[in-house]
C-alpha cells in the first residue's frame, strides 16, 4: 500500500511543517526581543542612577574639602586664641604676685 503524493501536497505539508516550527520560533525569538527592551530599559535606568551617584560623590568631595580647609582654618583661630588666654593667665598671675609682695613695681 504506497501512498503517492502530489506535488502540490507535498508543497503544502512541507508549507504546515515549516509553520509548525516556525510560528513558536517566532513567538519565542519575540519574547527575547521583549526580554532584551526590558533589560536595556533597566540598565540604562542603572547608567543614570550610577551616574547621578558619581555627581553626588564629586560634589561631596568638594564639599569635604572646603570643609577641611574651614576646620583648619577653625584650629588655627582656636590655637591662637588658646596662646593669648595662656598668656592672659602668665600676666594676671605675674600681677598677682606683684600685688600680693606689695606693689606693682
Amino acid at each position: 500500500m504506497s501512498t503517492t503524493l502530489s506535488p502540490s501536497t507535498k508543497a503544502d505539508l512541507i508549507w504546515k511543517a515549516c509553520a509548525a516550527c516556525f510560528v513558536p520560533a517566532l513567538i519565542w525569538i519575540n519574547s527575547l526581543s521583549n526580554d532584551l527592551a526590558v533589560l536595556k530599559a533597566r540598565l540604562e535606568a542603572a547608567e543614570n542612577s550610577l551616574d547621578s551617584a558619581a555627581a553626588e560623590i564629586k560634589s561631596l568631595n568638594k564639599t569635604t574639602t572646603a570643609n577641611a580647609a574651614t576646620l583648619a582654618s577653625i584650629s588655627k583661630t582656636l590655637e591662637r586664641i588658646d596662646k593669648r588666654i595662656e598668656d592672659t593667665r602668665a600676666d594676671i598671675r605675674v600681677l598677682n604676685t606683684r600685688l600680693l609682695s606689695g606693689g606693682v613695681k
